[in-house]
């Protein structure tokens, strides 16, 4: 399938198709990891956000993406193949379990300070529904200097 190649044809852009729960890149790789629109699919959730903290290097960031909300309740998961995240299963699920490795940031760590009016309040997960008819719920964790 070549639908991502013609996504992203820039030269120094490798596409690597890969198990998120395994990822094929040496511990501390990267700066940046984006996860946007894909943990809701992943059976479990909480080691593929383990993996993508540990390709990470020291104070690198993770940015996830999460459908949100209660109004999501009266579709189950089973029915839509995707799990359906409220502000409780985001931190029991995504945050809780990193707290030693990672930080959750706020805007002031985020280049683009005017995504969404960035209505963060406290560092918590927040919901943005900026003209589009579905919450989505946008995490931003920064890697530790070292791991405990």
């Amino acid at each position: 399938d070549k639908g991502i190649e013609q996504i992203v044809p820039h030269p120094g852009v490798t596409i690597k198709e890969a198990d998120a729960t395994a990822l094929p890149f040496e511990d501390a790789s990267f700066d940046y990891v984006l996860c946007t629109a894909c943990v809701k699919h992943i059976p479990n959730d909480t080691l593929a956000v383990s993996e993508m903290l540990r390709v990470l290097k020291p104070h690198g960031l993770l940015a996830l993406t999460f459908d949100f909300g209660q109004e999501y309740a009266e579709y189950p998961s089973e029915a839509t193949g995707r799990r359906i995240y409220t502000k409780e299963a985001i931190y029991e699920r995504i945050i809780d379990p990193f707290q030693e490795i990672a930080a959750l940031c706020g805007p002031t760590d985020f280049d683009r300070s005017d995504w969404a009016d960035w209505p963060i309040k406290d560092q918590a997960p927040t919901v943005y529904a900026k003209g589009v008819n579905v919450q989505v719920a946008f995490v931003l964790l920064r890697r530790k200097e070292t791991c405990a």
